[in-house]
């Protein structure tokens, strides 16, 4: 019971912030270009120092090396509902330009904005390296795969860039995860002055990323469709019974397996609506499931983490 109320408090936290964050755009507080400020500051400013400092600091040599045992269960279980999304795709007949599109949203999660508030809500700052594992394979997947298939849903003509992909995965965050590793690995302290302006900017990731995402619903593209439905089915049924599955086949620590469950049931990830402007693809469509994922998740995920609970 208590665990049910902490973990109830939690997501009412997630709420009231995205609630705020919704208000300040609808009444036009904050409009199309301070959000998307408020992203840049959050993925080039915040999120890195918080990378490195939650790294230095959570994690020995000998913790670290273990850790990356944990690997294979977030790729191959994306990975599988990926290829799962595609034989729908091709069952459903869907529309060129969304079948990129939904082969995303089924499979992949919004790791940061998101997974990385709700899994510190849940289980604690303990749970960021296990979130950051996850998010590192989810962002190598989508600047591949997906970028890949939102790519060939838009415009024949507007041809996919492997270069403009490695540049997207090699992002601010991704190198910060990697420099935290570094220091660990070879010893390497934060000197003091650095390690406190790191801690105070990455305190700013979590209410700033619920922030901007409560200013990005909108609510006029909420249309319930078949399409819709199974996204819904993806993001919080089956991408978490695959993590459940390949997860039984490693060793892992039952906080990680817990973690990786959460993050697997997370919202469709924003920039799919961004690439599918880049590439021509339908936005609209993207918009609309991000829009009801996000708000769904708040409904899931307590249902979720007492089934976890519970088995």
């Amino acid at each position: 019971m208590q665990e049910f109320l902490q973990t109830t408090r939690g997501i009412l936290t997630i709420l009231i912030l995205l609630g705020v964050g919704y208000a300040l755009a609808r009444f036009q507080w904050v409009r199309k270009e301070e959000s998307e400020f408020l992203a840049r500051f959050v993925v080039y400013i915040t999120l890195p120092p918080y990378m490195v400092v939650n790294i230095t600091t959570s994690f020995t040599r000998a913790s670290l090396l273990h850790l990356g045992k944990g690997l294979p269960v977030p790729f191959f279980s994306m990975l599988s509902s990926y290829l799962c999304a595609v034989l729908l795709g091709h069952l459903l007949r869907l529309p060129a330009k969304r079948r990129g599109i939904f082969v995303v949203a089924f499979s992949l999660s919004n790791t940061i904005f998101v997974g990385l508030p709700v899994c510190q809500a849940l289980f604690g700052e303990r749970a960021t390296p296990f979130v950051l594992l996850y998010y590192m394979v989810n962002t190598t997947l989508f600047w591949t795969l997906g970028a890949l298939g939102i790519a060939s849903s838009g415009n024949p003509g507007q041809g996919f860039s492997f270069a403009e992909a490695l540049r997207r995965i090699l992002n601010p965050p991704f190198l910060a995860f990697f420099l935290g590793v570094v220091l660990v690995l070879f010893g390497l302290p934060l000197p003091p002055l650095l390690a406190e302006t790191a801690r105070l900017l990455g305190n700013l990731t979590t209410p700033l990323s619920l922030l901007c995402v409560g200013t990005t619903i909108d609510t006029k593209h909420l249309r319930f469709t078949r399409d819709l439905a199974l996204v819904l089915l993806g993001r919080f049924l089956i991408s978490p019974l695959l993590v459940l599955a390949v997860a039984a086949l490693f060793s892992l620590p039952e906080l990680m397996k817990e973690v990786f469950i959460i993050m697997s049931a997370m919202p469709v990830m924003m920039q799919s609506s961004l690439l599918a402007r880049v590439y021509s693809a339908d936005y609209e469509y993207a918009t609309g499931m991000i829009a009801a994922t996000t708000a769904l998740s708040a409904l899931v995920i307590p249902l979720l983490k007492a089934g976890i609970q519970y088995l």
